[in-house]
């Protein structure tokens, strides 16, 4: 029974409220408190040119929100949100947000997002990012980011970013990144990088590369490489650091060392091998010669010490 009596109360204010709202705006100042049942249907109207300092309902929609504003469902903001923006499914701010933002599925700001923002799937900002943002899917920035960036499986930034980047499946920067993404699959720099990048299959710098590029498959950099690549495979234009890897490729130039099973550049000669031995009879090898050194991977008959006649021979 008291149960009932509350929502009777609460819906009667809320009607009460907006039949009063219907009133045209310019007769009064736009109302500061806004309860919302749904678009229409609150204390406050639609079309006011002010600002809510605090919100409470269902379904909301806003001109600004300074303040608080918390919905069962979600709110809609059509220019700015500042301050704290809670929606159990969906939390939209046309203009940009600043503060903090939770919602179960997804946070959309139009412009810019600075502060922290959570949401269980999505969250999308179509230009700056700044501070936290935790999505349990995906984390979407049109322009730069700065910050930390938490995604469930991946994390794009449009241009460049200045943080960190976490990822569960892969990190993509359209430009330059200054920080360090770490992915469990994929990292991709449009452009510079400088720091670290960390990926279980490869990581791919566009341009220059100052730092540490690991990666579980194959690391390239696609200018200027100073600093440590480790990984199976590396490739880089011009380098000048470390390379440690089965396979380290350079184009241009390379000044420091490279240690793997093979190193080459446009300059190896990759020569095929047929020769005979004291120990296995016949062997097949490809020797990769540069101007100093050379390896040879290949594999022989059998080992003459062995009495299987089924043994074989691999030799680098």
């Amino acid at each position: 029974m008291k149960k009932r009596t509350v929502i009777l109360t609460l819906s009667s204010l809320l009607l009460a409220g907006s039949l009063f709202c219907q009133t045209p705006a310019t007769d009064r100042q736009p109302a500061r408190l806004n309860l919302s049942l749904w678009k229409g249907v609150s204390t406050q109207p639609a079309d006011t040119t002010g600002s809510t300092w605090l919100n409470l309902g269902i379904v909301s929609t806003l001109n600004r929100l300074n303040g608080a504003g918390i919905n069962l469902l979600g709110s809609s903001v059509r220019s700015e949100a500042a301050g704290i923006q809670i929606g159990g499914i969906y939390n939209v701010a046309a203009g940009g947000m600043k503060g903090v933002q939770l919602a179960g599925i997804a946070n959309v700001n139009g412009d810019h997002t600075t502060g922290l923002s959570l949401a269980g799937l999505t969250g999308i900002t179509g230009n700056h990012a700044q501070g936290v943002l935790f999505a349990g899917l995906a984390n979407i920035v049109g322009n730069d980011s700065r910050g930390l960036t938490l995604g469930g499986l991946v994390n794009i930034a449009g241009d460049g970013l200045a943080g960190v980047q976490l990822a569960g499946l892969g990190n993509i920067a359209g430009g330059s990144l200054k920080g360090a993404t770490v992915s469990g699959l994929l990292s991709v720099v449009g452009g510079s990088l400088t720091g670290l990048q960390l990926s279980g299959l490869a990581g791919i710098a566009g341009e220059d590369v100052s730092g540490v590029q690991l990666s579980g498959l194959g690391n390239v950099a696609g200018g200027t490489f100073r600093g440590l690549q480790l990984s199976p495979v590396n490739l880089t234009g011009r380098g000048k650091g470390l390379q440690i890897g089965l396979v380290n490729y350079y184009k241009d130039g390379f000044d420091g060392l490279q240690l793997g099973l093979v190193n080459a550049n446009p300059h190896t000669r990759v020569q095929l091998m047929l020769f005979g031995g004291n120990r296995t009879k016949l062997n097949v090898g490809v020797r990769f010669k540069n101007r100093l050194f050379y390896t040879i991977l290949g594999g022989g008959t059998h080992y003459l010490d062995f009495g299987d006649r089924f043994s074989a021979a691999a030799f680098y």
